[in-house]
């Protein structure tokens, strides 16, 4: 299962309650050369932002159980400015409730469920390339 170690350069945060989706996803990351953290919940997701801030990239589905995870896009706005995210969600209005929240600035791309696995891999991928904190990556 993913972990919080740091063996690799990369460094990301999956926020997903998807127990399938999150595993898979760190996992092919993981085999990638991707450090991954991975939070079920706000809360979660809210402790490791307030902890680690050298993420490349964060992945986050908008509605966590029944919990809306738009108060995690504002943490980011505010504790980790500039690291892109990349919404997954099964809601087509998404980019209504991003833009609502004022956070879409953070937001790099909104990708619909089902999603495709090694789609959203190639998405942070490219955001970790070109990361400052991973300017080793490529």
């Amino acid at each position: 299962m993913p972990n919080n170690s740091s063996t690799h350069a990369h460094h990301i945060l999956i926020v997903e309650d998807d127990y399938a989706f999150r595993w898979t996803l760190a996992v092919r990351l993981q085999r990638s050369g991707v450090d991954t953290d991975v939070a079920e919940t706000v809360r979660e997701a809210q402790d490791l932002l307030a902890k680690v801030r050298n993420y490349c990239c964060i992945v986050l589905d908008l509605k966590l159980g029944t919990n809306s995870a738009e108060s995690v896009l504002q943490t980011i706005g505010t504790v980790a400015p500039g690291i892109p995210v990349v919404v997954v969600t099964a809601y087509p209005d998404a980019w209504t409730r991003i833009t609502e929240t004022k956070s879409a600035a953070h937001v790099s791309r909104v990708m619909l469920k089902p999603v495709d696995v090694d789609l959203v891999a190639e998405e942070v991928l490219r955001h970790c390339a070109t990361s400052p904190t991973n300017a080793a990556f490529g």
